[in-house]
């Protein structure tokens, strides 16, 4: 009947499921790679990979988001014709202001490329070229019922505050998830303590597998596992049974080492902060610290950012063609230089301090799974603090607003669009660091691996190999396949995806910060993006509420009134207490089944050995029986044999 149908349809889904798992297992992303890399490394080293590969995916979604609500719109809408335009009466209104930004010169050239200014500044790359166009389109329906105006439009500054807050939201909750589900696998872990080399041993192998190549990287795979369980259990044996004087000099050690890192961090940010300033007054002769340069103006971008006394130098005496255009191209690559002066500072600083890090730590005496934690803890440090130096100098160039008299504070040094100026900086960053891995990967690492492999001298060995440490090559599925030999120290997985899940919701926190406060309290360029000529970004987002029909604004003003916000606290403390009492409540039923589980094993354990004792009696019985059987027959025959002399 009714039953044998669901019943049914039940088992046509989950055989649909079960293809479908299988499918996807098929067309997984890096499955040999991370195959390879889980049987030579450990799990500890593959979580890591398995993270990028999810914040790959979680990036990819971002991207469509993003493409899909903003960049697509930009592309394919045409906006109307509308009264937001440039006229003399008023020559620095934001129309003006737009159109000037807008009719800059952006002249073809590979530095353009590197740099992101010029015609790379005049593409969607950039936040500048996006408009504040509200497109759409009204139409008159007339019916014999009713007449009445159907307006459709799409209102492109509110997709640009929309989108970003659902790309925050849709991290969040994806980082939240994965957080609770590698806690919960922390959870687990540590409840099975007591008998996880049990599990690993006789529950460990996949009896799936059907050929000598995957054979050979599981059994790698789990032998590293049970090395790095009895690395981890002979670390807490020796922390144990530290004596305290030990102790006191692991503490007095730890504490300067702790000063050292914070002196370092110190110092590597006062070096990018002088670089910083170096270049600055190097690409504009009036620059003070208490101003920064803009090197985004339109007179500037035809000289690459040269200043006037260096173009004068440049084109002094200057009898042909020829000797300019070698002194031009040599006095752009100087100021080339000294535009990426401040990014290679960082890339160089990110690259060795590291280096310096895990030096230091080894005197700390800390465990392996701690090791990574400080390693990688101090180099988020490091870097935040490069990337803090940074905003800070452009917060101090972006923060005092201009009137409606003019565009941008030239006299300053303003930018005129300092979005984009800010997606430049970061755009030069990004560069100096994929071309500084893929150099270093590539034309260092590589080669020393090579000499590795193909030279057997002891020099060779010390040159060429390389211990892959998850704190160092942070973005090297390369290095760790080719480059490199498995680490001494093995990381176990379900701590390892805990601890990345933990620092990426740290940076994802830390990041928002400067975000929430730039939508809320920095004034938009009044010459390029969606917000120009608004005092926020989020005036773009309460215009829109106050264009709503009254009916949504009431419905939304409720929500931050005293009506709803106390019986939704109240609603909210019932639940946490309901979910609290259930919580407990479970706790105490796996307790109550814990303890039933030990008190079967233990009648498990009577019952075993009554039943030994049991079969012990009766061995001793059928022994006893047999040789008293024994007795009897000898001691007939005995009979049998006398009665027969005496018959003779």
């Amino acid at each position: 009947g009714f039953d044998q149908i669901k019943w049914q349809r039940r088992k046509v889904w989950q055989q649909l499921q079960a293809k479908w798992t299988e499918c996807l297992a098929k067309i997984e992303l890096w499955k040999g790679s991370l195959k390879r890399i889980e049987g030579n490394f450990g799990t500890g080293v593959v979580a890591y990979f398995l993270f990028l590969r999810w914040m790959m995916f979680l990036n990819l979604g971002i991207f469509l988001i993003i493409l899909a609500f903003v960049v697509l719109p930009q592309i394919f809408l045409t906006a109307s014709a509308g009264d937001d335009e440039c006229t003399i009466d008023v020559p620095n209104s934001t129309a003006c202001c737009a159109e000037d930004y807008f009719n800059g010169t952006s002249d073809f050239s590979v530095v353009d490329i590197i740099q992101g200014t010029g015609i790379m500044e005049k593409t969607l790359m950039f936040y500048g070229m996006y408009s504040n166009e509200i497109y759409g389109y009204h139409a008159e329906v007339n019916t014999s019922l009713i007449g009445f105006t159907k307006s459709l439009y799409y209102d492109l500054p509110l997709a640009f505050v929309c989108t970003t807050l659902a790309c925050f939201l849709v991290s969040l909750v994806a980082i939240v998830r994965a957080a609770s589900r590698e806690f919960k696998d922390r959870l687990v872990e540590g409840e099975g303590q007591f008998y996880q080399y049990c599990n690993l041993i006789f529950g460990g192998w996949d009896f799936c597998i059907h050929n000598e190549k995957s054979a050979e990287i599981k059994h790698k795979a789990v032998f590293n596992e049970i090395k790095g369980l009895l690395l981890a259990k002979k670390m807490e044996f020796e922390r144990f049974n530290r004596t305290s004087d030990i102790m006191a000099k692991l503490i007095v050690m730890r504490f300067f080492i702790n000063c050292i890192v914070l002196g370092i961090l110190a110092a590597s940010a006062v070096v990018i902060y002088y670089l910083l300033n170096v270049s600055l007054a190097y690409l504009d002769p009036n620059f003070t610290p208490e101003s920064i340069l803009s090197p985004f103006s339109h007179a500037r971008e035809k000289s690459f950012l040269v200043t006037p006394a260096i173009v004068e130098d440049i084109f002094r005496d200057v009898d042909d063609a020829a000797g300019a255009e070698e002194r031009t191209l040599s006095d752009q690559l100087v100021v080339l230089f000294y535009e990426f002066l401040p990014y290679m500072a960082i890339v160089l600083l990110n690259f060795l301090v590291p280096i310096l890090f895990n030096y230091l730590v080894q005197f700390e005496q800390y465990s392996p799974v701690f090791v990574i934690k400080m390693a990688l803890l101090r180099t988020i440090l490091l870097r935040l603090s490069s990337l803090g130096v940074l905003l800070s100098r452009f917060y101090v160039l972006v923060s005092p607003q201009v009137g409606d008299e003019v565009c941008y504070n030239a006299q300053r040094g303003t930018p005129q669009c300092w979005e984009t100026f800010v997606g430049q900086q970061l755009y030069k960053l990004f560069i100096i660091d994929f071309v500084t891995h893929i150099f270093v990967t590539f034309f260092i690492n590589f080669p020393r691996a090579l000499i590795a492999q193909h030279v057997n001298t002891k020099l060779a060995r010390f040159v060429g190999e390389q211990d892959f440490e998850l704190s160092k090559h942070v973005l090297d599925i390369f290095a760790c396949l080719c480059n490199s030999k498995p680490s001494e120290i093995h990381y176990r997985a379900s701590r390892s995806k805990s601890l990345f899940m933990f620092i990426l919701l740290l940076s994802f926190a830390i990041a928002v910060a400067p975000v929430v406060y730039a939508v809320a309290e920095l004034h938009p360029s009044r010459s390029c993006g969606p917000f120009r000529g608004l005092q926020s970004v989020w005036a773009a987002a309460i215009e829109a509420f106050m264009k709503m029909p009254a009916f949504v604004q009431n419905v939304i003003f409720f929500f931050g009134t005293a009506a709803f916000a106390v019986p939704a606290f109240i609603i909210l403390i019932l639940l946490l207490y309901y979910y609290y009492a259930v919580s407990a409540a479970n706790k105490h039923m796996v307790m109550v089944l814990k303890n039933q589980l030990v008190l079967e094993g233990r009648d498990k354990q009577f019952l075993l050995n009554r039943l030994s004792s049991f079969i012990k009696q009766q061995q001793d019985y059928q022994k006893k029986m047999r040789q008293a059987e024994m007795r009897a027959n000898r001691d007939s025959r005995t009979s049998r044999n006398a009665g027969e002399r005496e018959a003779d």
